[in-house]
C-alpha cells in the first residue's frame, strides 16, 4: 500500500494541546493508602540475592544456524530498532508524542455518525468532497478499489506509485542492479515476508528488482508459465508450432510465488446500479467486481500440483498466497513431495487459520528430522501468515482478525495467548523462528487487536517461561522449592497481566494461580487437547473444574471453532479439501495426481483405489473427477444463497411497506411483524454463509476484541481526560468550548 496518501486524521488537533500522556500515567508518589507502590504478592518473601543472578536480566537475542558460517561458529544478532508493536513503531505520530495504532485502524465509511472518521456536511456533490474524504472512500474498499498501486505482491498496476520520490544512495542502486548480490539478499529475506515487503517499499527500483527475481504464477488467469506441463507435453507444443525450442526449455525459478492477481478496476464499467448514499456521493461499498468461479479456482489450484509432480527437484523457495483449497494435508503433501525445498511460505490461505499453526510446525519439524536421517542437509524453513479475517466490506461490525465475527462465546485475546503458550515452546524445540520481527507470523500477531502496546510484553513473558523450563536459570531438579515457586509465580503473573493489558486485582490473580489450601503452591490445569499446564485464567470457570478428559483451554476451544465456523462457506470448503486428500491418507502429490506407481522401500508395488485412473481419462484420476463435482455442487449452493439474499431483502421491504399501511390493532400487522423478524433472522444466516455478514452478539456478551472497539475506548478516554465531555448529571454532555477549539485542525 502507498502510505504517503493515507488520510489519517491528526489526533492532536482533535483533542487540543493538552499532554494526553499525563492521563495514562500512574503517580510516582502515592497519594493515599500506598497507591502506586508495588506490593509483594508471594506468600513468603525471598531474601535479597536468593534468585539466580540470570533471572529477570538480559536482552532478547535471536540465534540462527547459518550453513555458510565457519564450522563450529554460530551467529547471534539483535535488532537495534524498537520492536514492532511498541510506541516507536507505527503508532507514534510524527508531529507529537501522542500514541495511537494508526497503521492498522479500520477506516470506515466517511459520514457514518459515531465511527472512526471525520464528519462532513450534507447535502453535497462528489466533486465538492475534500481530497482526504475521497481517499477514504477509495481506501474503504481496499484492495477492491481503483488507483491502487499494486495488483499482487511485487506486481505494479497501471496507476503506479505516488509522485513523492526520495533520492537513494548509489550503493543501493548498484546492489539492486547486480543480479548475483541481489539474488543472495532475496534468498536470505524470502523466509521473512514482512522484511521482503519493507525492502520493496524502499524505492521503485527495489520493488521492480524483487518482482524480476521472483517468478509469479497467476492463479486467476491460470498462467503457470508452462511449469505445470510435462516434457512430453512441451515436445508436442514444439511439434505443433505453439512453442519454440527455447520456450520449451522450462525450469522452475528459485523464487516461486503462487497467488491470484487482481483485475484492475475500470471506472467505465462502473455499474449504474451503484447506490448513492444519504450525502449524495457514490457509495464505493456497492461497487461490483467480477469474481472468479469456484470451479475455475479449484482447477487452477491443480496446476500447482502438476508443476510439483513434473519438477519436484527444482523447487527451492515456494510462497503460497491466498491459494484456495489449501489445507494442512495439502501442505504436508507438498513438503513430502519437494525434497530440495528450503523455504515454504503459506500466507493468508483461506483454510489455513490460526488453529492450523501447531500442525504446520509439527509437519516442518518432522520433515527436517526425516531429512537429517536421510543425510539431506537442506533444512526447511516455514513462514506462516494465518488467515486474517477483515470482515465484510459492507455492514462490517468490526475487524477481529483471528476469527470472522464475535458470537460472544470466546475470549479471543486469552485464547490467542493460550495458543501461543503451546506454539512458542513447540517452535523453540523445533528450532523454527516465528516471532522475529519481519516474520509473517509476527506480522499476523501485530495486526490482532490486543490492548495497545501489549504484544511485545506478552511474547517476552512467554519466552521467559520457556527459558526457565529449559534450565536457563539453573537445573529445575536442583533449585530450592522456594526459588521455583517465586520464579514461576513471577513468570505467570507477567503473562496474565500482559494478556489483560492493564492492572489486575490481587484477589483475581490469587484465584487464578494459588491453591486455596496452600498459598505456597501454584495450581496449573492440563488441557486435554494441547496437553499444556496453564493457569485457570486461560479456562472458562465451568471448564477448569472438569476432569482432565473433559478440560479444554480457551486456545483449543478457538481452534475447534475455527474448524467449524460457517463464515464464507468455510465448513464446505474445508470438507472438500479434506475429502480431496482422503483426510490425510494421501501422503504426497504423486499419489493424488495418479502418477505411475513407483517401488516402495521394500521394493514392492502398491495400488490404492484413489490412485487408479478412470477409464478413458489421461488427465484426471477418479478422486479428482469426484472433487470437481464437489466443487461444482459448492458453487451452485453459493449462487443459490446469493439469490436468496436478494429474495429476502425484497420480502422484508414489501412487508415493511405493508405494515406501514396497517393500524396497531390489525391482526395482519402482527403477522407482518413476525414474518419480518423471521426473514431478518434467515437473512443474517445466509449473509454469513456467503461472507457478507457477521454475528452481532447480544449486549454485554461480546468477548472478542475488534480494532474499532479499541479505538473507540481510547478516544473515549481522551475525550474525558481533555475536557471534551463534562458530567452534568446522569449523562455526559459535550463541552462545546473545548470541542470547538479541538476541531479547528480539520
Amino acid at each position: 500500500m502507498d502510505y504517503t496518501q493515507v488520510p489519517y486524521p491528526r489526533l492532536p488537533m482533535q483533542v487540543g494541546d493538552v499532554d494526553q500522556r499525563l492521563y495514562f500515567l500512574e503517580p510516582a508518589v502515592p497519594s493515599h493508602d500506598q497507591v502506586g507502590q508495588p506490593k509483594p504478592f508471594p506468600a513468603h518473601q525471598t531474601p535479597s540475592g536468593h534468585y539466580p543472578a540470570s533471572f529477570g536480566k538480559g536482552a532478547r537475542l535471536y540465534e540462527t544456524d547459518d550453513t555458510e558460517a565457519a564450522p563450529g561458529s554460530r551467529i547471534f544478532f539483535a535488532r537495534r530498532s524498537q520492536d514492532q508493536g511498541t510506541i516507536h513503531h507505527g503508532i507514534q505520530r510524527g508531529n507529537s508524542e501522542v500514541y495511537e495504532l494508526a497503521k492498522f485502524n479500520k477506516l470506515l465509511h466517511p459520514g457514518d455518525d459515531g465511527k472512526n472518521t471525520n464528519l462532513y456536511q450534507a447535502p453535497g456533490d462528489w466533486k465538492d468532497m475534500p481530497e482526504d474524504l475521497k481517499n477514504q472512500l477509495k481506501l474503504k474498499t481496499w484492495p477492491l478499489s481503483f488507483e491502487v498501486p499494486t495488483l499482487a505482491p511485487f506486481t505494479q498496476s497501471r496507476f503506479g506509485f505516488s509522485k513523492t520520490q526520495a533520492k537513494q544512495s548509489t550503493a543501493l542502486g548498484a546492489v539492486a542492479k547486480t543480479p548475483e548480490i541481489f539474488n543472495m539478499i532475496v534468498s536470505h529475506l524470502i523466509g521473512s515476508w514482512e522484511d521482503m515487503s519493507n525492502l520493496s517499499r524502499t524505492c521503485q527500483l527495489l520493488f521492480k528488482g524483487i518482482g524480476i527475481a521472483v517468478t509469479h504464477c497467476d492463479l486467476k488467469s491460470a498462467n503457470f508459465l508452462d511449469i505445470d506441463k510435462s516434457e512430453q507435453e512441451l515436445r508436442w507444443l514444439v511439434i505443433n508450432g505453439q512453442r519454440t525450442r527455447e520456450q520449451a526449455n522450462v525450469e522452475v525459478c528459485p523464487f516461486l510465488l503462487v497467488s491470484p492477481i487482481r483485475r484492475e478496476f475500470n471506472e467505465s464499467k462502473l455499474s449504474s446500479r451503484n447506490r448513492i448514499n444519504e450525502h449524495g456521493y457514490i457509495d464505493t461499498r456497492e461497487m461490483l467486481f467480477e469474481e472468479p468461479r469456484i470451479t475455475d479456482t479449484f482447477m487452477q489450484n491443480l496446476k500447482l500440483y502438476r508443476a510439483i509432480l513434473h519438477r519436484p527437484d527444482q523447487f527451492r523457495h515456494l510462497l503460497l498466497q491466498r491459494v484456495p483449497f489449501t489445507n494442512i494435508s495439502a501442505v504436508k503433501a507438498i513438503i513430502r513431495s519437494l525434497p530440495n525445498l528450503k523455504t515454504l511460505g503459506v500466507h493468508n490461505c483461506d483454510l489455513m487459520t490460526f488453529g492450523d499453526t501447531s500442525m504446520l510446525l509439527k509437519a516442518v519439524r518432522d520433515a527436517n528430522l526425516y531429512r537429517f536421517k536421510k543425510d539431506n542437509k537442506t533444512r526447511l524453513d516455514v513462514d506462516f501468515y494465518p488467515r486474517y479475517f477483515q470482515g465484510p466490506i459492507l455492514g462490517s461490525l468490526g475487524c477481529f482478525g483471528v476469527i470472522p465475527h464475535d458470537e460472544g462465546k470466546l475470549d479471543i485475546p486469552r485464547a490467542v495467548v493460550a495458543g501461543l503458550l503451546h506454539l512458542i515452546p513447540l517452535a523453540v524445540s523445533a528450532n523454527i523462528d516465528i516471532l522475529t520481527p519481519g516474520k509473517a507470523f509476527r506480522r499476523f500477531l501485530d495486526k490482532l487487536p490486543f490492548p495497545i502496546d501489549t504484544l511485545p510484553y506478552i511474547l517476552d513473558a512467554i519466552l521467559n517461561l520457556v527459558d526457565y523450563r529449559k534450565g536457563r536459570h539453573g537445573d529445575l531438579a536442583t533449585l530450592m522449592p522456594e526459588q521455583k515457586h517465586d520464579m514461576e509465580m513471577t513468570l505467570w503473573i507477567d503473562i496474565i497481566v500482559a494478556t489483560n493489558g492493564g492492572p489486575i486485582r490481587e484477589k483475581v490473580l490469587k484465584a487464578a494461580l494459588v491453591s486455596r489450601l496452600d498459598d505456597k503452591r501454584i495450581i496449573l490445569y492440563r488441557c486435554k487437547d494441547c496437553e499444556e499446564d496453564i493457569p485457570k485464567w486461560f479456562y472458562t470457570d465451568t471448564c477448569a473444574d472438569r476432569r482432565h478428559e473433559f478440560r479444554v483451554c480457551h486456545g483449543c476451544q478457538m481452534v475447534a471453532y475455527l474448524a467449524q465456523h460457517h463464515y464464507n462457506m468455510h465448513v464446505r470448503k474445508r470438507e472438500i479439501a479434506d475429502r480431496l486428500w482422503d483426510y490425510g491418507q494421501i501422503a504426497d502429490v504423486r499419489t493424488l495426481m495418479g502418477a505411475p506407481l513407483i517401488a516402495n522401500n521394500d521394493q514392492t508395488l502398491a495400488a490404492t483405489m484413489h490412485n487408479l485412473v478412470a477409464p478413458g481419462s489421461r488427465q484426471l484420476n477418479h478422486r479428482l473427477r469426484l472433487a470437481k463435482a464437489w466443487v461444482r455442487h459448492l458453487q451452485n449452493h453459493y449462487y443459490q444463497d446469493q439469490a436468496r439474499i436478494v429474495e429476502l431483502e425484497k420480502r422484508i421491504a414489501d412487508m415493511k411497506a405493508l405494515a406501514g399501511t396497517l393500524t396497531g390493532n390489525d391482526p395482519e400487522l402482527w403477522d407482518a411483524e413476525d414474518e419480518i423478524k423471521a426473514a431478518k433472522k434467515e437473512l443474517v444466516l445466509v449473509r454469513i454463509r456467503v461472507g457478507r455478514g457477521q454475528w452481532d452478539p447480544r449486549a454485554g456478551s461480546g468477548l472478542a476484541v475488534s480494532w474499532q472497539r479499541l479505538i473507540d475506548e481510547y478516544r473515549g478516554k481522551i475525550a474525558v481526560a481533555t475536557g471534551q465531555l463534562v458530567n452534568s448529571g446522569p449523562y455526559s454532555l459535550m463541552n462545546k468550548d473545548s470541542f470547538a477549539r479541538d476541531c479547528t485542525g480539520w
